[in-house]
């Protein structure tokens, strides 16, 4: 099965210049914690999550400032033909648990979550795998098991 059989779509995305204020009211609207952010272009610059809002706040940042001041800018994509077992192994290795998807343009087409693979009949397995391997610290396995 592919990607583009499971993902979320459309991504739900903020322009890079908005502010972080106009991010939350988004995720709270959609009742989401992951916006991908895109240029004037639509091209992909980044993604917001709702812990970046959280960390904004802690560190007395304006909720007027831009996205693109706070945003995660190396993100972690996939192609939306790709295998759903192949891509599955990269949540835990990049210890992720959403990842973006792209079509053969370099366009944002969705997202596919760890929840979009625990709620797949038949993936079950490999979203408690991603998310064991997303919780494990490296430098504490091998001292715990």
């Amino acid at each position: 099965m592919k990607i583009k059989n499971i993902m979320t779509t459309p991504a739900v995305t903020i322009n890079e210049n908005e502010n972080i204020f106009e991010a939350i009211n988004i995720m709270n609207l959609k009742n989401i914690g992951f916006l991908v952010v895109l240029d004037d272009n639509n091209k992909l610059q980044g993604v917001f999550t709702d812990r970046d809002a959280l960390l904004s706040i802690g560190r007395n940042i304006s909720v007027y400032s831009k996205v693109k001041e706070i945003m995660h800018k190396n993100v972690i994509t996939i192609d939306e033909n790709m295998n759903v077992i192949e891509a599955s192994e990269l949540f835990g290795y990049f210890q992720v648990k959403r990842l973006v998807v792209l079509d053969s343009n370099q366009n944002v087409v969705g997202v596919i979550s760890l929840r979009d693979l625990a709620l797949e009949n038949g993936f079950e397995e490999y979203a408690l795998d991603a998310l064991y391997e997303i919780s494990i610290d490296d430098d504490l396995t091998e001292e715990y098991l």
